[in-house]
């Protein structure tokens, strides 16, 4: 999932250092999703193809995050024994960050990968493999640095300008032969959305004018980016509403009812159906806690016992490979 181009305008100037930096460093783009997000992918499903579970790597260290949640499949070499550094790559390397906070030894989680990698690619794919895997988590650690830096410190655009540059110097500097492939249309998109700000808290102008330029501005996208630029304003508006109408108090049937309005019945039903699974969530992942909080709680019990049953009781409430990984996540979060 990238962020669509006008999330980062709508949001302020705060609000964009803080989608800017942090979701260039928190890769995983799976799990859970707030209502407009699910509706913004109602049309379809975008996730990469699926390889098979990773069952066979490195077992004793598997983490259960990961258990049965199929790998993406982008570790490819080309007719000549070399890896293909596409965007599916780094899918790829995404999915095992996911389990960074469970494996602690950043080089138990470099085992457990190359275990996965000699699985799929051999030779001088698999050592260029290693090699860009090693850079990547380097640039995503200083990457991480320097984002909490400027989200504390960036209250004005000049300090998001500077925080995008320092961070495309540093794409370039780690991650040269991936850096456009990988973060060159998210980097477009964030200069874009920049502008965009600039012209819309530049107070000297009136709004006609402000209106001209954004125009012009969104001419010069090239057509296809033009296209995407229409697409993501609904589900963008359509956050906005939720939002505002959510922070004012209203009910789900008056937010539906607002939403119908704007963008139609058929929007609506997909927000109500949204939220009642957001609640059957909630319901079903309350109940999970209290038997897990249990489990932490138990006296006599080793580390890897303790993992193991609550690993179990994930299992036994959430059926699908997402949710167990979303429950799994939301554990981390409360921890």
């Amino acid at each position: 999932m990238r962020l669509p181009l006008p999330a980062i305008a709508a949001c302020g100037v705060a609000g964009a250092i803080a989608l800017i930096s942090l979701y260039a460093v928190h890769p995983f783009r799976e799990g859970a999703r707030a209502p407009e997000i699910a509706l913004a992918q109602a049309g379809g499903d975008s996730r990469p193809a699926m390889a098979q579970p990773v069952d066979a790597a490195h077992a004793a260290i598997r983490p259960a995050s990961l258990a049965g949640v199929p790998v993406p499949d982008g570790l490819r070499a080309d007719a000549h024994g070399d890896l293909i550094r596409d965007k599916a790559l780094r899918d790829y390397f995404d999915y095992f960050l996911a389990a960074q906070d469970e494996l602690k030894s950043g080089e138990q989680l470099r085992q457990f990968v190359r275990g996965d990698m000699e699985t799929r690619i051999q030779g001088a794919a698999l050592s260029q493999a290693e090699d860009l895997w090693d850079r990547y988590r380097r640039y995503l650690t200083e990457a991480s640095t320097s984002a909490q830096g400027a989200v504390g410190d960036a209250t004005q655009l000049d300090g998001v300008e500077r925080a995008l540059a320092a961070r495309e110097s540093l794409q370039n500097r780690d991650l040269p032969d991936v850096a456009s492939a990988w973060f060159g249309d998210e980097n477009r998109h964030a200069e874009f959305s920049l502008a965009q700000m600039r012209i819309a808290s530049d107070t000297a102008l009136s709004a006609d004018e402000r209106k001209r330029q954004l125009d012009a501005l969104n001419a010069a996208l090239p057509k296809n980016e033009q296209t995407q630029l229409a697409a993501a304003g609904k589900p963008a508006a359509l956050g906005q509403l939720i939002a505002g109408m959510n922070a004012q108090g209203a009910t789900d049937d008056a937010i539906a009812s607002k939403i119908a309005t704007d963008f139609g019945a058929d929007v609506a039903q997909r927000y109500l159906q949204s939220r009642q699974q957001d609640t059957q969530w909630k319901n079903r992942y309350d109940g999970y806690a209290v038997q897990r909080d249990a489990i932490r709680q138990q006296p006599g019990l080793s580390d890897a016992e303790r993992t193991q049953q609550i690993d179990a009781l994930r299992q036994q409430y959430f059926g699908d490979r997402t949710e167990v990984l979303h429950a799994y996540l939301s554990d981390a979060g409360n921890r």
